[in-house]
């Protein structure tokens, strides 16, 4: 069965699929898991199944990377299985549209790298920013209970300090009286 399907040609492995269009097979199973792929086939030869995909659905899908047929581009080959000599297994992909998916890959792969740094860079800004907006009434009322204690501490600071100048003029006072005034209070 595996045979008639690929020398038909009509019907290509998801390897094939890969070869052809420069996506993975993980991408290509993605698409059959999300439904994005119409015309498939799940084939079983006397062991585990594997997916086949019509062609032309890849052509509507990948039009520009089937493979060309004018033989004047450069094009690399690779084959889907058996030898080289086998052509009419063999895959071929222009050079350009290998390079151009290459280049988009290159690119894609630096946009991902800078939106990772803009992402990180956004999570450290975020550490930063001041508490949410539910916190500030009471962490305002208790800087508020805070400056209050300081102000009172302040003003006992000044009572005694007042109190201690008042003690001092007054053994100032005491000092300067001869002992035998300070023994008599006179």
């Amino acid at each position: 069965m595996r045979s008639k399907v690929l020398s038909e040609k009509e019907w290509v492995t998801l390897k094939e699929a890969s070869e052809i269009t420069g996506r993975s097979v993980h991408a290509f199973r993605q698409l059959i898991n999300r439904k994005r792929i119409d015309k498939i086939k799940k084939m079983q030869d006397n062991g585990p199944g594997y997916w086949v995909i019509h062609r032309d659905h890849l052509s509507e899908m990948y039009d520009e990377m089937l493979p060309s047929r004018d033989t004047s581009q450069r094009t690399i080959s690779g084959t889907s299985q058996g030898s080289i000599s086998d052509t009419s297994q063999m895959v071929t992909i222009p050079a350009e549209v290998y390079e151009r998916q290459q280049k988009e890959h290159d690119n894609m792969v630096q946009g991902l790298m800078m939106y990772r740094y803009k992402f990180e860079e956004l999570e450290r800004q975020t550490r930063l920013l001041p508490a949410p907006l539910e916190i500030i009434p009471s962490k305002l009322t208790e800087l508020e209970q805070k400056e209050q204690a300081l102000r009172d501490s302040q003003e006992a600071i000044r009572n005694l300090e007042a109190e201690l100048q008042a003690t001092r003029s007054t053994l100032e006072g005491e000092r300067s009286r001869s002992w035998w005034q300070r023994l008599w209070r006179k």
